[in-house]
């Protein structure tokens, strides 16, 4: 059954361009002749037409978005909710949608964000509002900029790099602390223990209790495990001195990366240069995600924009890729696969969460499209997941975060791509597979983490290898697949590698 209506159908005229008023009064009129029965002949021409017209819109509504009130509470209250159905979802009108679609779309569209430094994953018009506002970097492109003068072009460049550095600087605070926390609890954690044992030996000499050779045994045992914990919770709290040394330091880069960024942001005012680049970012990022869609969609997809029930093959409900469902799927598949967001930088080993806009269509399959930004390894790389799976099984978070792992292991080995790590050792098993090889990648990284990973052997045993060795489960993963036979030779195989390390 088709939804009556969300509000009034499409978006607001006022603030927009002529060609975009253009747009939507071409839209009211093809949309509902594509949809209607007594004009299946002319569909295909119609949903040409419909495209070509959408997304100028889209494009116009969204830069619209961007430009209100500035701070967070205040633009999301001011912004239309039309607005929001149209460049969040896709869906203008409620007329093509069915009651659980329109069901399932509501808590998207009133979906807010509580903090912006804490947000990694954006729905779209999120995402070009914090392009704009600089939050995040744009998009790497291949197209030249638009001519401008040499000083702002410079502070723009200055300003950048700051973002990328900032980044960083944050991301490396991020890391120290959690060291910090670990370390706490290791002291925390050794001192309980300590303290459980000295109430155990004060137990074995109380004064009622009459003194034998076992008791003195026992409580000499109990000394000894005193002595090595003793000696275990010094050098923890000499760990968590030093590293308050490391925390000092990233806090001091922190802070000098914020005010660099302050300052250059400041000089873009003066230039000239801060509301060209705001613009020049939301243009980036809109032409990144009309491709990104393409992409998610497939060569044979559906590309019509306006969402509607004739996307999906299943439940709406099922088949939505939310802010929650995409945060939690990222968080369990962590646990399962915990380097999959872990990078070597100056030979440092980081925690670099990726970025992810969840974009305004059904798609077929998430995709990283930059595994960081601008050669720097240390910033976020961006995956792109579709709202919604076109297909019945939603596997499209688990595509991305195979796609992130392909672009790190690739860029990390440059031009030796075919010959080392992952890409290499993947690239030698299928070497006729072309520019497939990441497509098939991903379907086994897939298997590996549905299939695999709960001991139903289902991948060849060479791309079995491969995935243990580079894609390592977590000891708790590992643990259960202990019993099963498949898994037997992979783990006497590490233990022959420790074995040989360890008398080396």
């Amino acid at each position: 059954m088709l939804a009556e209506t969300i509000c009034e159908p499409w978006v607001d005229v006022e603030g927009l361009t002529g060609e975009a008023q253009e747009a939507l009064a071409e839209l009211r009129e093809l949309t509902p002749r594509f949809f209607g029965p007594e004009f299946v002949q002319e569909k295909t021409s119609i949903a040409a037409r419909i495209g070509a017209r959408y997304f100028p819109l889209y494009g116009e509504v969204a830069r619209r978005m961007c430009s209100q009130e500035d701070g967070l509470a205040a633009r999301q209250e001011t912004t239309s909710e039309r607005d929001r159905w149209l460049v969040r979802c896709g869906a203008p009108d409620a007329a093509y949608l069915t009651d659980m679609l329109l069901d399932t779309l509501r808590p998207v569209v009133a979906s807010r964000l509580q903090r912006r430094d804490e947000a990694k994953v954006l729905y779209a018009d999120e995402w070009l509002a914090a392009a704009f506002r600089q939050e995040i970097a744009a998009s790497a492109t291949d197209e030249a900029a638009a001519p401008a003068s040499r000083k702002a072009d410079g502070a723009r460049e200055q300003l950048q790099k700051a973002i990328d550095d900032h980044t960083a600087a944050k991301a490396r605070l991020s890391q120290a602390v959690a060291r910090g926390t670990d370390l706490d609890a290791t002291a925390a954690r050794t001192a309980a223990t300590l303290q459980d044992l000295g109430v155990q030996r004060g137990k074995l000499y109380s004064a009622e209790k009459t003194i034998t050779d076992a008791t003195r045994g026992a409580g000499e045992a109990v000394l000894r495990r005193r002595k090595q914990l003793v000696s275990e919770l010094r050098g923890a709290l000499d760990g968590i001195l030093g590293h308050e040394n490391e925390v000092t330091e990233a806090f001091r880069r922190f802070d000098a990366m914020e005010k660099e960024l302050q300052r250059l942001k400041r000089e873009c005012v003066v230039e000239g240069a801060e509301l060209a680049a705001d613009a020049a970012a939301v243009n980036t990022e809109l032409d990144t995600l009309r491709q990104m869609i393409k992409m998610s969609i497939g060569p044979k997809g559906n590309h019509f924009p306006v969402l509607s029930q004739g996307h999906l093959r299943g439940m709406a409900d099922q088949m939505a890729n939310t802010r929650e469902s995409v945060i939690a799927q990222l968080a369990e598949y962590e646990r399962m696969d915990p380097g999959v967001f872990t990078r070597t930088s100056l030979g440092e080993s980081l925690r670099v969460e990726p970025l992810v806009v969840i974009l305004p269509c059904a798609g077929t399959t998430g995709l990283c499209w930059q595994p960081w930004h601008s050669g720097n390894r240390r910033t976020p790389g961006r995956l792109a997941i579709p709202l919604f799976s076109a297909k019945p099984t939603n596997d499209l978070v688990l595509r991305a975060l195979a796609s992130l792992r392909w672009q790190v292991a690739r860029e990390t080995a440059m031009h030796y791509w075919m010959e080392e790590g992952l890409t290499g050792a993947y690239y030698a098993l299928r070497p006729k597979a072309g520019s497939r090889l990441e497509e098939h990648f991903a379907s086994d990284y897939v298997l590996w983490m549905t299939k695999e990973a709960s001991g139903v052997a289902t991948l060849d045993s060479r791309v079995r290898q491969i995935l243990w060795r580079f894609c390592p489960f977590s000891d708790e993963v590992r643990d259960r697949l202990r019993q099963h036979g498949a898994y037997r030779q992979l783990f006497e195989q590490d233990d022959r590698r420790s074995k040989s390390r360890f008398t080396s």
